[in-house]
């Protein structure tokens, strides 16, 4: 009872802090410009890919686009991060930054798994997302039995 609710709730509550986190991001980075870009883009990304959740699993319009936007984002932004990271000077951070940087990664591994499930095990998101809304059949759609009347031995 109230699932949805409480789902709805939750991952909008996951969005909405990830989007002001990385307005946070903007201003705690300092003068680590690629912290304070690839942090705002990251958490634009989650966003999108939480809204998309939420859209996705209460059957609304634009689940679909909002999917689509984050798995053609995730793969990019992932190989940039990745590539990039080591250019940027990561050992001689400041542990604050460092601490941004943990932060945002806990969030994308998560959506970067859920990617990796949606790919590689389609059976799996099937059963996840594509299931359509349970709808309860009683009387195990049956149809009534009638008595056939044969030589008028059934009365009316």
């Amino acid at each position: 009872m109230f699932s949805s609710v409480s789902i709805t709730l939750i991952n909008l509550l996951f969005s909405v802090g990830s989007f002001m986190y990385g307005i946070r991001c903007l201003y705690l980075a300092g003068k680590n410009r690629f912290l304070k870009w690839a942090g705002f883009w990251c958490s634009c990304l989650i966003t999108v890919t939480f809204i998309g959740f939420v859209c996705k699993v209460q059957h609304w319009p634009g689940g679909d686009i909002l999917e689509n936007i984050m798995y053609a984002l995730l793969i990019p932004g992932t190989l940039v991060v990745l590539l990039t990271l080591p250019s940027s000077g990561y050992f001689e951070w400041q542990p604050v930054h460092k601490k941004i940087l943990k932060r945002l990664i806990l969030p994308w591994t998560l959506i970067f798994t859920l990617a990796i499930i949606r790919f590689l095990l389609p059976e799996v998101q099937k059963v996840i997302w594509n299931s359509p809304p349970k709808v309860n059949n009683y009387g195990f759609e049956m149809i009534d039995y009638g008595i056939e009347n044969k030589n008028g031995l059934i009365s009316e």
